[in-house]
């Protein structure tokens, strides 16, 4: 049984979304305008290993949003999600945010 303290294992579906969380963040900032659409943040989450339904996607979108580190706009049927100034100083690793993994020196996203 885990431990309730704060040596507490996180499960392998919170590890997950902090790492989705980055991955959307860098695509977005590699961006020559800062801005994709979900099904191209879809496609390359899946390349990293962490294939997304459109739901879970886009509730990645929302929880980003909500912190500010992301903007969402509608186009037609598809989310556009666009890079805030502090989106991306978490994804330069400047500052951590409970939620979205730290980036490693060597981050492959």
């Amino acid at each position: 049984m885990a431990d309730q303290g704060s040596n507490q294992t996180r499960t392998l579906e919170v590890i997950t979304a902090e790492h989705r969380a980055l991955a959307i963040l860098r695509a977005l900032a590699r961006s020559p305008s800062g801005r994709s659409n979900e099904e191209i943040l879809a496609s390359w989450l899946g390349q990293l290993g962490m294939p997304s339904s459109r739901v879970t996607l886009r509730d990645s979108l929302d929880h980003l949003a909500a912190r500010g580190l992301i903007a969402i706009s509608q186009v037609q049927d598809l989310n556009v999600a666009e890079i805030t100034r502090q989106g991306q100083e978490i994804c330069e690793g400047l500052v951590a945010m409970d939620g979205v993994a730290r980036p490693s020196a060597d981050c492959p996203y």
